[in-house]
């Protein structure tokens, strides 16, 4: 909530989300990392649940920018730096008039050979 673009990278926001959800569920589970999920399955979370949940939370941030050249190039960079698949889908469906069509057609392609089928058919197809 307290996110500045001006005083903070997108990298140093995501370390700081990864963070304090690692902490916070520790904390709340008592240390042993396990949720009850639908249908009442525990499931022990892993690191890479974390930077999962931090990087779709990133998500929420660049789908509510407005899409304009400086956010489509710090999103981009972010996208290229750092695996994101949620910059990957934002990219994808709102800047498509920053790419040319043969760079637009590149970026489908590369998240098609990249990404799993089941994350990316709901805006990828």
């Amino acid at each position: 909530m307290s996110f500045d673009p001006r005083k903070m990278t997108f990298r140093e926001l995501h370390d700081q989300l990864y963070h304090l959800l690692l902490v916070t569920l520790s904390r709340d589970t008592g240390t042993s990392m396990q949720v009850i999920l639908d249908g009442y399955h525990v499931r022990k979370l892993v690191l890479s649940d974390f930077e999962q949940i931090s990087d779709e939370l990133m998500g929420l941030l660049f789908d509510n920018l407005i899409p304009f050249s400086a956010n489509f190039t710090r999103i981009n960079d972010y996208a290229i730096h750092f695996e994101s698949l949620s910059a990957l889908r934002v990219l994808y469906l709102k800047y498509r008039d920053y790419y040319s069509k043969e760079q637009y057609s590149f970026l489908a392609d590369m998240i098609r050979k990249t990404y799993p089928y089941e994350l990316i058919s709901s805006w990828l197809g």
